[in-house]
């Protein structure tokens, strides 16, 4: 991923610093069905989801 433009920071001025941590995120794709419906229409299952593996990455109770 280093030819990313949001981690290219010699190539494009507004990517991040190389020294700034940082992450791809993805919660699903709008192209597929279950995911467009979840995405739309329940986000906070989505943000659940992503709120829980920080935590479990952090070892972090909830």
């Amino acid at each position: 991923m280093r030819g990313y433009y949001a981690f290219n920071w010699r190539r494009y001025d507004h990517s991040i610093h190389p020294m700034t941590p940082a992450i791809i995120l993805k919660t699903g794709f709008l192209t597929s069905l279950a995911d467009q419906k979840i995405l739309i229409n329940n986000p906070e299952l989505s943000g659940q989801g992503v709120a829980g593996a920080i935590f479990e990455f952090l070892g972090l109770q909830i």
